[in-house]
């Protein structure tokens, strides 16, 4: 009852929240109201959830939580974080923010004989680090070590991001069901709360509530609550209803998004052809494959790709991406020498698309600002990275393969080139992939212009990547804005509509104060695929609507 009346409050505004004076923090910072009131659910809670929306300082309301907890309350001696690995450098980054000094933490990584060290040192000195970090994966690799070190000391353990352990058959979950008995207070973060199934709650409010038995064991919990049963959904809820809080983005009172009227261009000569001749094999080959369900969806996931590359770059076409792991498919349009040799066309390259992005850019840059350009293709942004050079404008780029810390490599890190853009003046382009900067990256202090080259049907990347540059710290007048290129009556124009439907289902999914089962985010799929649609079921919803566009405005070839 404490903890529901707590949640309402936040119907009442500002005024109705009670003062709440946080340890350690700077005398020039303070919480947010509703930031305050998550922290005043937690306590009240004890293990709690926030769901709160991308960008609205979950971080801060975690720290938060924990300093009351230690520095007051005296419930607990030392702070673990799970999380990605991505989420380590936001952690260090926000406390700094916070406190104005660096935080006493450990991470948990390295070769086993370093990580034995450190759990070594952590278990017999008499003063150890008061925060831990470690990621999922390593998790489950040191978990006897884990275990011992939370025995020792009174920990609360927050699980960043909680949604990678939403698969209880995954060894993240059992790593998770492990330790849960030996954790003082917990808490798990996520701004994605989106499952799937029922299921996908299990896991994390498990974890959670466990002592206080709120659900049932794994076999009652799928007998009382069914996909097929409309009332599950609401039984479930309102069980759950007192241990998570969320913040919408409405609460957050920021300045307005400002997406600009698409920048559509009009294709070369050959790129149409070449688009025109893809979409028509899709076509046919999309009646061939109706016998095989199987291929038949691994054929229209790469035919969206391809697509998507025509519209882009033909040259994309004949090379191997992160979303069709191979290029067999691309010698059934009967181009092979003209793909191959397209990006030597001089009157059709650079493609039009990306010196539209850099003609974009250039007007942020003249202004002395810097701007994020997404580019779904790792090609692309190798190709607009040296343009840039060409026009002596330093860059930075980030994606899959460049190594995720200083774990990996110490000299060059997805970190350490986010931070070059950060800090320098003379470093303003940030060029990156959605998938890659999908979690715990926050670009909004630095930069209010973000460019799409191309986007994918993928609703989640697209969005997470809206709200990397608008976020709780904006100057209130700030301007922030974006511009996206299509090609002239292409898929592009397909995938915006269908965006936009996607995103404005996620917005309604937020804005409830209810836990909902929502089919939208894919991790991975049957054929083991980076995936351009987001949701396995969304790819018949997709494809029918890209086949309506090539019925419509491309010729029979």
């Amino acid at each position: 009852e404490s903890g529901l009346f707590i949640k309402k409050l936040i119907n009442s505004g500002s005024e109705s929240i009670p003062d709440l004076q946080i340890p350690r923090l700077r005398d020039d910072v303070e919480l947010k109201w509703y930031q305050k009131l998550s922290v005043l659910h937690t306590l009240c809670i004890g293990n709690s959830a926030n769901f709160s929306v991308p960008g609205s300082g979950k971080t801060w309301m975690a720290y938060s939580s924990f300093f009351k907890m230690k520095d007051e309350q005296d419930i607990v001696d030392k702070l673990l974080i799970i999380g990605p690995k991505v989420a380590y450098t936001a952690w260090v980054k926000e406390y700094e923010k916070m406190t104005g000094e660096m935080p006493e933490m450990l991470r948990i990584a390295g070769d086993r004989s370093r990580r034995q060290q450190i759990f070594s040192n952590a278990t017999e000195l008499v003063s150890t680090p008061e925060i831990f970090f470690i990621n999922y994966a390593m998790l489950s690799r040191e978990l006897s070590n884990i275990i011992e070190l939370l025995q020792k000391y009174r920990f609360l353990v927050i699980a960043d991001e909680s949604h990678h352990f939403k698969n209880i058959r995954s060894d993240r979950a059992q790593s998770i069901v492990q330790i849960t008995p030996h954790c003082t207070r917990k808490m798990i973060l996520t701004g994605t709360m989106m499952p799937k199934e029922l299921l996908d709650i299990y896991t994390q409010f498990d974890f959670l509530t466990t002592e206080q038995a709120i659900l049932p064991n794994i076999d009652r919990f799928k007998m009382l609550y069914r996909n097929d049963d409309p009332g599950s959904n609401r039984t479930l809820s309102e069980l759950l209803n007192p241990f998570f809080f969320r913040v919408s983005k409405s609460r957050l009172n920021l300045p307005p998004q400002t997406l600009n009227p698409p920048t559509v261009i009009e294709m070369y000569p050959i790129q149409r052809r070449i688009y025109d001749v893809v979409a028509n094999v899709v076509k046919r080959l999309d009646q061939q494959y109706r016998k095989d369900l199987v291929a038949l969806n691994q054929w229209r996931r790469r035919a969206l790709v391809f697509l998507i590359e025509a519209a882009t770059d033909p040259s994309l076409l004949p090379t191997e991406n992160q979303f069709t792991h191979g290029i067999s498919d691309v010698g059934r349009f009967g181009l092979d020498e003209l793909l191959e040799n397209y990006g030597e066309i001089g009157e059709e390259n650079p493609p039009r698309k990306l010196v539209t992005a850099i003609e974009l850019a250039r007007q942020t840059l003249q202004n002395n600002e810097k701007v994020v350009i997404w580019c779904s293709f790792i090609k692309t942004i190798e190709k607009l990275e040296r343009l840039f050079a060409d026009l002596d404008i330093q860059t930075r780029i980030v994606f899959g393969r460049v190594p995720a810390d200083e774990e990996e490599d110490a000299d060059d890190n997805r970190p350490k080139r986010i931070d070059e853009w950060r800090n320098h003046d003379d470093i303003n382009v940030l060029i990156a992939n959605p998938a890659t900067l999908a979690e715990s990256v926050s670009l909004h202090q630095e930069c209010h212009h973000a460019i799409y080259v191309d986007r994918t049907f993928n609703g989640g990347h697209y969005m997470q990547s809206l709200e990397r540059i608008h976020r709780v710290g904006l100057v209130p007048d700030t301007v922030t804005k974006y511009d996206i290129i299509q090609a002239e009556l292409s898929i592009d124009q397909i995938i915006s509509e269908r965006l936009e439907f996607k995103r404005e289902n996620m917005n309604r999914f937020l804005e409830s104060a209810d836990l909902a089962v929502m089919r939208f985010q894919d991790e991975a799929n049957a054929a083991n695929f980076a995936n351009p649609i987001g949701e396995d079921r969304e790819l018949d919803s997709d494809f029918a609507a890209t086949m309506e566009h090539v019925k419509k405005n491309v010729p029979n070839i």
